[in-house]
């Protein structure tokens, strides 16, 4: 169908005599980014057991680089006399869902560092103190960046 055309970047009429896992091997682990064999995913689950596997979240690499977080369902279906006649599968994009979500963990981890170094604050008024443990925050929150440049030179200074 045209989504899957657009999440697995195929064009139907060129593939049409593609299989299921062949689109499929570009399925990864989302989190080793790793392929995932074909008896892990939930097609071949539900064939084993003719049951449903509830949502399962994957990462999708399509051959032309481009990368996906899709969320797999999926049930049996069963023809006549009651035998297996095969799997339907709901794939779902949640790529931008995804994208949210790890902005806002990392929007909660610099606010937790804020309010550590607000507590600090309320606790001292050495300036060094306040301004080493700071440091140390950022460093752990802000990737690399924040730890490359290095320090300004501080002076204390009376008023």
């Amino acid at each position: 169908n045209r989504a899957a055309e657009k999440i697995f970047g195929v064009n139907r009429e060129l593939n049409l005599r593609k299989s299921s896992a062949a689109l499929l091997s570009g399925v990864c682990d989302p989190n080793t980014k790793r392929p995932v064999m074909s008896p892990n995913l939930p097609f071949h689950q539900t064939i084993v057991t003719e049951r449903p596997v509830d949502s399962k979240e994957f990462l999708l690499k399509r051959p032309d680089g481009k990368e996906f977080y899709i969320q797999i369902s999926t049930s049996p279906f069963f023809g006549e006399d009651n035998i297996l006649a095969g799997t339907l599968g709901i794939l779902i994009d949640v790529t931008n869902r995804r994208r949210l979500e790890e902005t806002l963990t990392q929007r909660n981890l610099q606010l937790s560092a804020i309010n550590r170094i607000a507590t600090l604050l309320n606790r001292t008024i050495d300036f060094r103190e306040v301004l080493e443990y700071s440091v140390r925050q950022t460093m752990d929150i802000f990737t690399g960046d924040a730890a490359a440049a290095p320090a300004p030179a501080f002076r204390e200074s009376t008023i």
